[in-house]
């Protein structure tokens, strides 16, 4: 399940009885984009890129990526590697190759989706518009993503499903869906609160990052199993946590 909530503030595994009380938070800091991608803010703010990491512990390893988001520069989109899956969040952002690197193999991809149609529509027909109208919808379709398209960005990215979010407009799921065009991936249109279940990673190929030496973080099924056990006691003092056992009740120890 993806849950958003974070009881512990940890920077190693072993430090768990000493971790700040709820609520604490970590230091913001700047993500450094490579020298060499060529990135500028206002001439070249999505330039082609591999995914960075930006933060790894013992239990997660996050990955950004440019995306595409004019006028805003830098944007990015967000990958989460644990041991028992992978989650990608696009962000706000037209259609990113960037992304579809970011996102490949990972289940689920949750992927940004605007109302082309209701944009026009709410602005008025095109000739009738004011310059301020016009450029609002310019902005859109440089800077957002249809349903058809966010689902052609998870098919070239691999990926089993994709949950789409950021809905402009109010429409319902079923016009949502409809829009999303034919495909054999899951296309989830989410509710708010609602929960979805991220499949046990599944090794394809070799995973980006992995040593083949058990670190578990790329999710591979030949690391897995030593990651697993590595953190058997860490596991054991989560597991004891009455708040952790509500939020997953359905959680088995390995």
């Amino acid at each position: 399940m993806i849950v958003a909530a974070s009881p512990w503030r940890c920077d190693r595994a072993d430090q768990v009885n000493s971790c700040a009380p709820c609520g604490a938070l970590r230091p913001a800091r700047e993500i450094e984009i490579p020298g060499g991608v060529g990135y500028h803010p206002d001439e070249n703010g999505h330039p082609e890129m591999e995914p960075i990491t930006v933060w790894q512990d013992a239990s997660v390893t996050v990955s950004a990526a440019l995306v595409d988001h004019p006028p805003v520069a830098p944007a990015f989109g967000y990958r989460f590697d644990t041991w028992f899956g992978s989650v990608v969040v696009s962000g706000d952002t037209a259609p990113s190759r960037n992304l579809i690197r970011l996102a490949r193999d990972a289940d689920p991809l949750l992927h940004e989706v605007l109302d082309f149609a209701w944009v026009e529509q709410f602005h008025g027909a095109p000739g009738e518009r004011s310059r301020r109208a016009q450029s609002v919808v310019d902005h859109h379709y440089r800077a957002h993503t249809s349903p058809r398209g966010a689902v052609e960005v998870a098919e070239a990215a691999g990926v089993r499903a994709v949950a789409f979010h950021h809905f402009v407009s109010t429409r319902d799921a079923g016009y949502w869906r409809a829009q999303a065009g034919p495909t054999d991936m899951a296309v989830i249109i989410p509710a708010d609160g609602t929960g979805i279940r991220v499949p046990r990673a599944r090794c394809r190929g070799p995973y980006r990052g992995c040593d083949g030496r058990g670190g578990g973080r790329c999710g591979c099924r030949r690391c897995l199993p030593v990651a697993v056990l590595a953190s058997n006691r860490l596991v054991e003092r989560l597991m004891s946590d009455p708040l952790l056992r509500s939020l997953t009740p359905d959680a088995q120890r390995v």
